[in-house]
């Protein structure tokens, strides 16, 4: 890794950090499903109801998630996100992620979100 992506890594996990301490209002070190939601709208993603309890039942453990777990769900997010096209003026992206792709995010293609179909995500 050279210096300018350890740079891009650094100010990725700062990143991270920064929204993870904004909206772990208790402190915890913990974020509960409401924090992670509103956390994951103020990272452009805009997740399905459906979408949200597949990641907390990945991500979580007894309904709270930890700063490792929302490091990973990030990374998984960010490298299922891809922009549809890279100069549109209004930043909007639109990703369609497929059930196979979904089963690899979710680690367990045999749970209750198996079924479903391929699912849109709105980022901003």
């Amino acid at each position: 890794m050279g210096f300018a992506e350890f740079k891009e890594l650094s100010q990725v996990l700062n990143g991270w950090k920064n929204v993870f301490a904004s909206f772990d209002r208790d402190r915890s070190g913990m974020m509960e499903g409401h924090e992670l939601q509103q956390a994951t709208v103020t990272m452009g993603f805009h997740l399905s109801p459906q979408a949200m309890g597949c990641i907390m039942r990945r991500y979580s453990t007894h309904g709270r998630v930890p700063f490792d777990e929302f490091v990973s769900c990030s990374i998984r997010l960010r490298s299922l996100t891809v922009p549809k096209e890279r100069h549109q003026q209004d930043r909007q992206r639109r990703v369609s992620v497929r059930r196979r792709k979904f089963s690899e995010f979710r680690g367990n293609p045999t749970d209750a979100c198996a079924g479903q179909p391929s699912l849109l995500f709105w980022c901003l």
